[in-house]
């Protein structure tokens, strides 16, 4: 997640993380060409994972896999 959001700094995309602790479980928004309020919903993809070892797993693919 730090990488992710030191990479956003400066460049056209951008990321947010969202741990919720009574659920145990983190929502990660990635915009592709960065966020913005009037179009916030464009070109974006919202995901939530379970924090446990498969979650975990898949958060760090998927955010490793939409590293520029």
């Amino acid at each position: 997640m730090a990488i992710a959001i030191e990479q956003s700094k400066g460049r056209s995309t951008d990321w947010f993380f969202n741990y919720s602790g009574h659920v145990n479980q983190i929502d990660i928004t990635y915009y592709r060409f960065g966020w913005n309020r009037n179009e916030k919903d464009i070109d974006s993809v919202k995901l939530t994972f379970k924090v446990n070892e498969d979650g975990i797993q898949a958060a760090y693919w998927f955010i490793k896999s939409n590293l520029i």
